[in-house]
């Protein structure tokens, strides 16, 4: 660019400044000559207000809304007695409630009365014996042993002792109805940014006045305390318009806005080209380091116009080339650091669980076994109970037969590749297997098993293992429901998916236990089952996980799911 280009450049930019340096004192002269008439305005209308509320034998809400209906203005009442100024819970005006006694529901009218009732609230009313409209007129009304209202003559009206309150219709009065309004919470904060000391409002005088004007917006913010407020914290907030005062200063100044209007217009389209030229080859480059940050490492060619350009843009691809070399071999020493590391750990905690467990759930049978042993031998058991006692050994034998017999495969399969023997197979009849192998049990605690198995649905999986998930979630449901309750099987065939589940209806797993059941030797509750060795669950994992299918237990509203799903999987018919 020439020299003379950049003077004229500089020439044409200070002729803009002064034009708009020249508007805005002209604009800023009479702005302020039209605030001061329109707060004058505002001033003189709520003075007027403020004799009312002096002086009509009226309620304040009602002189308020009859004022704000008349002017126009957003009129509220704020209360400073925190510190800060807030909406005023203010006086409320007659409200609709619903009330439910003895099963029966109350649409009920509370008169205009200093009374506020919330949900779940317990009265004692007197009502009107006839409803007009399908609504009860409260006459009396006592809460939480404090009478607010009653009738001269209790014998007229219906009493209702209990009434529990379920819906309240807020009263429409004037904080209620703009407490949720912008330019009201606007107003409140800025009253609250500009006034620190509360000491010249709180007067007794009943013309006192603080306004403020947000400009942005076009608003008049109007603050003022009448006497009737001074035994409070509460003051008549004003909102009036602006909008008017704009316009005036318009016509004013019109000459001067299309001055403005073609100089900004010059400006700006000076201005967009120096920035573009300037940034927009910066902010390229500025977007390709944040990619680069986030992990994009493409390189990217522009057409830039400089050798400097071009050459940082080099510089940033051989960055990017380094960086994701550098990135992709850290993140793969990383992965196979922590795999090692989580094969050590693993291989450790089960060497330990395994000898710790081994040796504790041994222990109790054996001693059971030799204990009845040495009893027999020395004579200690009549005849006649012996047999009894060597069902006893069997089934002590037995329970330490099964107990090693999870240990080791539970050993076997966490230190191990688990080896799936697939084959396609009907999921309806493990399920239905299942159901006939442990249906004694829900017989014996009078369950009510609910079956939903749609059409046959086919899988494949290793049949094996699959019904020993279904019978462990199904078993499981059994043992934890209590007595005559619900248990829901289910196969769900949604075309995408195959979904399994067992819902248990009555009992619940304990939030902390949720995490844990899955860990082997993990027994929520030893009472319902004593010779559970708590690796059901443990193995159900390891089976579901060597199959990559999505499985959980969780709470329901009313008990318990257990349950596996099968993605991308379709019937076949």
């Amino acid at each position: 660019m020439s020299f003379q280009t950049q003077l004229f450049l500089i020439v044409l930019v200070c002729f803009i400044l002064f034009v708009v340096i020249d508007y805005v004192i002209i604009d800023y002269s009479f702005r302020n000559r039209y605030i001061k008439s329109k707060s004058d305005s505002v001033n003189e209308d709520v003075i007027s207000l403020s004799r009312a509320l002096n002086s009509e034998n009226k309620p304040r809400i009602e002189i308020l809304e009859e004022f704000q209906e008349d002017k126009g203005y957003i009129t509220v009442v704020v209360n400073s007695s925190t510190g800060t100024f807030s909406l005023t819970d203010y006086e409320y005006s007659s409200y609709e409630i619903t009330g439910i006694y003895n099963d029966t529901i109350y649409k009920l009218y509370i008169p205009e009365f200093n009374v506020v009732l919330n949900v779940n609230d317990v009265i004692d009313i007197y009502i009107n014996k006839e409803a007009k409209g399908g609504i009860y007129t409260v006459r009396g009304l006592t809460l939480n042993g404090k009478t607010y209202f009653s009738p001269n003559n209790t014998n007229d009206y219906t009493k209702l002792d209990g009434v529990r309150v379920s819906e309240v219709q807020m009263p429409k009065n004037l904080n209620y109805l703009y407490r949720n309004n912008k330019v009201v919470t606007k107003g409140i904060e800025l009253l609250n940014t500009k006034i620190k000391d509360f000491s010249d409002i709180k007067t007794d005088t009943a013309t006192y006045s603080s306004y403020y004007l947000d400009r942005a917006n076009g608003y008049l913010f109007s603050l003022y305390k009448p006497n009737s407020f001074s035994e409070g914290e509460d003051f008549i907030f004003v909102i009036s318009s602006f909008v008017e005062t704009d316009n005036l200063l318009s016509i004013v100044s019109s000459y001067y806005g299309y001055i403005v209007l073609g100089s900004i217009v010059i400006a700006v389209g000076i201005a967009l080209f120096i920035s573009r030229a300037f940034s927009l080859p910066l902010k390229t480059l500025e977007k390709e380091m944040r990619g680069l940050a986030s992990g994009d490492y493409n390189e990217s060619s522009h057409d830039f116009k400089n050798v400097e350009m071009v050459s940082l843009q080099n510089t940033i691809n051989e960055v990017k080339r380094g960086t994701e070399a550098n990135v992709n071999n850290i993140e793969n020493q990383k992965q196979s650091l922590e795999k090692l590391n989580q094969e050590l750990l693993k291989e450790e905690e089960l060497r330990k669980s395994f000898i710790a467990r081994l040796s504790h759930e041994l222990k109790t049978p054996l001693m059971v076994i030799s204990a009845t042993t040495e009893a027999m031998m020395s004579g200690l058991i009549p005849e006649n109970e012996k047999e009894s006692e060597y069902d006893n050994i069997l089934n002590e034998v037995d329970k330490t037969t099964g107990i090693i017999k999870d240990i080791i495969n539970t050993y076997k399969n966490s230190t191990t590749e688990m080896k799936l023997k697939t084959s396609r197979f009907k999921l309806n009849t493990i399920v239905e297997n299942v159901l006939h192998e442990t249906l004694p049990i829900a017989q014996n605690k009078k369950l009510k098993v609910k079956l939903n198995i749609s059409s046959p649905v086919y899988i494949s999986a290793d049949e094996e293992m699959i019904g020993q998930v279904v019978s462990n979630f199904i078993t499981n449901a059994f043992k934890y429901t209590e007595n005559r309750n619900v248990v829901e099987v289910n196969i769900l065939d949604q075309k995408s998916s195959i979904t399994f589940e067992v819902i248990n209806y009555g009992s619940k797993i304990s939030e902390e236990n949720l995490e844990k059941i899955w860990l082997p030797f993990f027994r929520e509750n030893e009472n319902v089952d004593s010779s559970s060795t708590g690796m059901g669950l443990y193995i159900v994992k390891s089976i579901l996980d060597a199959h990559g299918y999505e499985y959980g237990v969780v709470n329901t509203e009313n008990g318990v799911r257990s349950y596996f799903k099968i993605n991308n999987t379709k019937p076949i018919k």
